[in-house]
């Protein structure tokens, strides 16, 4: 379920693919709360308006994770595509695309779903 997890260019199975899924979701959570957190702290540090209160604070941090979560799920995409050698074919960009949509509407919940599915696809064949 959890094999090969760094070589971006394994071709998955569905099991895998989920397993891809799970380990890439709670790295990306615990990435997303430690910036937020450091962020939050450093803000409020410098005396940033509207930290005064753990609400302001928190405000702050849901903005910056929803940020990273963004930057990582479009990370990963390009990683998926460059290993896999897919940035010719169309469908395999437009999942990446969907993915970074997903994780503006969802974060890293709904981002990792679409590169999940394009870990499955084969790699590109050389002629």
């Amino acid at each position: 379920m959890f094999k090969n997890l760094l070589d971006f260019s394994f071709k998955r199975t569905f099991i895998q693919a989920l397993g891809f899924y799970i380990a890439y979701f709670v790295l990306g959570a615990v990435l997303c709360g430690i910036v937020s957190g450091i962020t939050g702290q450093i803000l409020s540090a410098i005396g940033y308006p509207g930290i005064e209160t753990f609400t302001g604070g928190y405000k702050i941090g849901l903005k910056v994770g929803a940020f990273v979560a963004v930057v990582y799920c479009s990370i990963l995409s390009f990683l998926v595509l460059k290993q896999k050698q897919l940035f010719t074919q169309f469908g395999a960009i437009l999942i990446a695309l969907t993915s970074i949509l997903f994780s503006i509407a969802g974060a890293c919940l709904l981002g990792l779903i679409p590169i999940a599915i394009l870990s499955t696809w084969n790699n590109k064949i050389e002629a």
